[in-house]
């Protein structure tokens, strides 16, 4: 049996194993605690690194964060900076129930 994998439990819950929960609207809200970090927009602040959110669509709560590295900030040195998108996605669901 070496070079196979063990056999699925069909009885099992998927929502439960992906730990995500179904609305009744048919969307999908994720059950997992994952921790978060507040944006620090205060130049005060003794950190290398500000950021900011903007929201995009309040209603789907989409938003983007802004960061903008303190050296930015200083007048006189004028640096260039790369723009930098990043698009996170914690998980993808490839399979549907038409693909059984």
């Amino acid at each position: 049996m070496s070079g196979q994998d063990a056999p699925i439990n069909p009885t099992g819950d998927p929502y439960q194993l992906l730990q995500i929960v179904r609305n009744p609207d048919g969307t999908i809200t994720r059950a997992l605690d994952i921790p978060e970090t507040p944006p620090t927009s205060d130049p005060s602040l003794p950190i290398s690194v500000l950021s900011k959110d903007i929201p995009i669509n309040q209603s789907n709560n989409t938003w983007v964060r802004i960061y903008l590295p303190r050296e930015a900030l200083d007048i006189s040195s004028q640096p260039k900076l790369p723009l930098i998108v990043y698009y996170h996605v914690p998980f993808r669901i490839y399979m549907c129930e038409e693909n059984n």
